[in-house]
């Protein structure tokens, strides 16, 4: 390395030259070309919403999202849901195979992001 540049390692990336980081984005990207795609966006409403239980949210941000990627239940191959969040004391645990059985999905990779 030469004079200020620094190495991605350590987390800080402010002093890597302009071309050095669209070469770093260009790698990452070419690297999930053509193996992962987020195709469509789903949205609920925000906040405690009376008569609203946690996976009625889960269930309106999957249709949505299918929705606004033209696509059916039975093209969707993945499904990851985003964050764990302890049930509240008057509901249960919600998982992804659980959204997947609501929705009638079979998807081939279920996942859960971690907290």
């Amino acid at each position: 390395m030469h004079g200020n540049e620094t190495s991605i390692e350590s987390g800080n990336a402010s002093s890597f030259h302009g071309e050095q980081i669209n070469h770093l984005w260009e790698g990452l990207f070419m690297s999930i070309r053509d193996k992962y795609a987020i195709v469509g966006v789903g949205y609920t409403p925000q906040g405690r919403i009376p008569g609203r239980t946690e996976l009625s949210f889960h269930l309106e941000a999957i249709i949505n999202a299918v929705d606004d990627a033209g696509l059916t239940k039975k093209d969707v191959d993945g499904l990851i849901c985003y964050r764990h969040f302890p049930p509240a004391s008057d509901s249960y645990d919600i998982t992804p195979y659980m959204v997947a059985q609501h929705l009638g999905m079979t998807p081939s990779f279920i996942s859960q992001d971690a907290n």
